[in-house]
C-alpha cells in the first residue's frame, strides 16, 4: 500500500497564516518553520502509523516545537 499526505484546506490556511504571521519580523525563519513543519508531516507518508494515539483514538498526535499536529490514517480507495 502506498500512502500519500493530503492537507486539508483548513491546515493548509493554518500553514499559510503561521507563515505570514513569522514573516512580518523575519521571512527568512517563515519559510524555515514552514519547512520544518511541512518535513515533519510529511514523514507521514513512509510512517502512517506515526504519533501516539489521542483520547478518543481515533487521531494520532505529532510534535513540533510547541505545537501539536493531529492526524487521521485512512485506507486509501483503490481506483
Amino acid at each position: 500500500m502506498s500512502a500519500r499526505l493530503v492537507l486539508e484546506a483548513g491546515a493548509r490556511q493554518d500553514l499559510l497564516e503561521i507563515a505570514q504571521t513569522i514573516a512580518l519580523g523575519n521571512p527568512a525563519a517563515a519559510q524555515r518553520v514552514k519547512d520544518e513543519i511541512v518535513g515533519r508531516i510529511g514523514r507521514l507518508v513512509d510512517f502512517p502509523e506515526l504519533g501516539p494515539l489521542s483520547r478518543d483514538e481515533v487521531l494520532r498526535n505529532i510534535l513540533h516545537g510547541a505545537r501539536m499536529y493531529r492526524h487521521l490514517l485512512e485506507e486509501a480507495q483503490d481506483d
